[in-house]
């Protein structure tokens, strides 16, 4: 089911293709204390580190293809995208957009999509024949590359490129990425066919024009115990109920039955409504044995 690459036109939309560092991995040890074998011979503690280098196969990451973009004034964004096999031009496809958090930036541009599952889940076999579409996940190196408008910028060219279906294109975004989905569908609101917001708010620039995502289709995801997320999303609720949105708000436990959440979301839907709120509730978003923390309501989101 792996993915593929245009074999033409790339070099003429300011994209190159870089290679995934994630796949060379380094392990550092050190014996700190001392060993005693079977035979009363004793190893003794060594501190001097040994470092070990591996080749290592990430299953679904490695089916996505890295790029370097360049926008318009040279600012360079790190890319991984995912096509299917099925995409030979004849048929136009949906595309996803994921937005990572904070903790997806760097230099590696693979990183993206190894400290979460927010944009692998949609390359799993499972997913795509649901639902067969291409998958785009932004790599930032810098605050300054991670501008909304460049992100925008990037898609275009994707648009492009690719056979994508201009009426078919999706947002989702975590944390810091939902700050910067929310920007880009209140500055674009015709762009989107729908969005997927999880563990985020508004940035205090905007947070006067949430009542613009007003009609919109969202659906937002964030834990009750979220001491930032759900109070911004909460002011997002405010924004658009008042310009006259339907919001349908569901809350249940995080720990329910995977095929139990999916039966109370579906509850939650209504062909007179696009905006829907599910709330977690307090501590259930983190295994039982992790301490609950507005640090871990907030990551295991």
């Amino acid at each position: 089911m792996g993915g593929g690459m245009p074999t033409g036109g790339m070099s003429a939309g300011g994209m190159e293709i870089v290679s995934a560092l994630s796949n060379q991995l380094s392990v550092t040890w050190k014996q700190v204390s001392g060993i005693t074998a079977v035979d009363g011979t004793v190893f003794e503690a060594n501190q001097t580190g040994t470092t070990v280098y591996t080749e290592n196969e990430n299953l679904l990451v490695d089916d996505f293809s890295q790029l370097v973009f360049t926008c318009a004034d040279g600012t360079e964004l790190m890319v991984n995208i995912y096509v299917p096999v099925c995409a030979d031009g004849s048929e136009l496809l949906p595309l996803m957009l994921f937005m990572p958090d904070a903790t997806g930036e760097g230099n590696d541009p693979v990183l993206t999509l190894t400290e979460s599952k927010g944009a692998v889940i949609f390359v799993s076999e499972e997913s795509q024949q649901e639902h067969p579409c291409i998958v785009l996940a932004p790599q930032y190196v810098s605050a300054n590359s991670s501008n909304p408008e460049y992100t925008i910028e990037l898609l275009q060219a994707i648009m492009e490129a690719y056979p994508v279906d201009q009426n078919g294109v999706y947002l989702s975004g975590q944390s810091s990425g939902t700050i910067r989905a929310i920007k880009m569908m209140i500055d674009h609101p015709d762009l989107f066919a729908a969005a997927m917001l999880v563990a985020g708010q508004a940035d205090a620039a905007y947070e006067d024009r949430l009542a613009e995502l007003s009609g919109q289709s969202i659906w937002m995801l964030c834990s009750a115990g979220d001491q930032r997320a759900y109070p911004g999303m909460t002011a997002i609720q405010e924004a658009v109920s008042a310009a006259g949105t339907q919001v349908i708000q569901g809350e249940w436990s995080a720990r329910l039955p995977i095929e139990e959440q999916n039966r109370l979301s579906s509850e939650m839907i209504s062909d007179d409504c696009s905006f829907y709120w599910t709330v977690f509730d307090a501590g259930t978003v983190m295994r039982e044995d992790t301490p609950v923390s507005a640090v871990t309501e907030h990551m295991n989101t």
